[in-house]
């Protein structure tokens, strides 16, 4: 892990050891995607954002991370069961 990224959000190094390399995770309130980027350049993993702020939104997109505008409140009958290994609340 970058030692910039580590001293800005010192969970992602924990995060990080849970997920698996080249498994598909959904990072709920993802904001600007910095796990989600993370994760896709050092474990290779899918996935997509939710996110219900359109400035953070729009960053995601900015930089080629897969979001969903979505109200966490509303569910995630979205996803099919199963569709996904790891979901983190970060």
């Amino acid at each position: 892990m970058s030692q910039a990224l580590a001293d800005l959000r010192p969970d992602l190094s924990i995060i990080q050891k849970w997920v698996k390399p080249n498994s598909q995770v959904l990072d709920l309130g993802c904001g600007k995607g910095e796990l989600l980027s993370f994760l896709k350049a050092e474990k290779n993993v899918r996935g997509y954002g939710l996110e219900i702020n359109p400035e953070k939104i729009t960053h995601c997109i900015k930089n080629g991370i897969n979001v969903i505008e979505q109200n966490l409140d509303t569910g995630l009958s979205n996803f099919k069961d199963n569709s996904i290994e790891t979901v983190i609340m970060a």
